[in-house]
């Protein structure tokens, strides 16, 4: 949710953006337009985090739902698969696709997403909006692709609202920083 007050900041900051899911949207609106559009979820609320943007390059896990391809029809769009996820090296395998690129990290597509930024030629990377936790009204800057079981966790004498996803996404992150 803080990328709603912060979105002018990242926008002048002059470098590539990687948007992960809806925050892609929500940059557009405010004609900041990202280098690179990160997906992840198989939730086919995804549907709904789709622009389609000529200078955008997609870069999207395998394990979407099906309709993300016809969404993304004429799109520069590089496909990648989810270390981890159940039965991809056997798929890949079975369709001679071992060489396409793996990815492991993280929980969440914050996470992931930074495993990706090496090795498309990153070496430092700074990180807006990955909140972990809740503000009042918002989980996330749209919606959530999951029902949010809201819990509180002491941080430096501070109470955050968070969920349990959320709390591990904060844990890899610390474990990636």
């Amino acid at each position: 949710p803080s990328l709603k007050k912060n979105w002018r900041k990242l926008r002048d900051s002059g470098t590539d953006i990687i948007a992960c899911n809806a925050a892609c949207q929500f940059l557009l609106e405010r004609d900041v337009v990202p280098k690179y559009m990160f997906c992840f979820d198989s939730d086919p609320l995804i549907y709904e985090f789709f622009t389609k943007h000529p200078d955008i390059t997609y870069l999207i896990a395998s394990r979407v739902p099906p309709k993300t391809w016809e969404l993304l029809e004429g799109c520069k769009v590089v496909v990648w698969h989810s270390m981890g996820d159940e039965h991809i090296l056997e798929l890949l395998q079975k369709h001679g696709k071992l060489d396409e690129p793996m990815i492991t990290g993280g929980s969440a597509a914050v996470t992931r997403c930074m495993h990706l930024m090496q090795p498309l030629g990153y070496t430092e990377y700074h990180v807006w909006g990955a909140d972990s936790s809740f503000t009042v009204s918002d989980t996330h800057i749209r919606q959530s692709t999951t029902i949010e079981r809201r819990i509180a966790i002491m941080l430096d004498k501070r109470a955050f609202e968070t969920s349990p996803w959320m709390a591990k996404q904060f844990e890899d992150f610390k474990m990636l920083a």
